[in-house]
């Protein structure tokens, strides 16, 4: 799995989405089920701000499909 660098910079709108994507993560392993199960969609990442350029940088990093 992808992990932050020392010395990444992150925004405040990226932890929050990393946060909703961990979340989502760990609720598929407890309950050994495929990530797709809790995937987080789009349009909630959108709600919480992010922009193409945000999602870009979250795909190029790995953190999402």
């Amino acid at each position: 799995p992808p992990s932050l660098r020392y010395g990444m910079r992150v925004t405040k709108r990226v932890r929050s989405a990393l946060a909703a994507l961990l979340q989502s993560s760990d609720y598929a392993r407890d309950l050994n089920r495929s990530e797709w199960d809790f995937a987080v969609e789009i349009s909630v990442l959108r709600k919480a701000g992010l922009n193409h350029s945000d999602l870009r940088w979250l795909i190029c990093n790995g953190f999402v499909d």
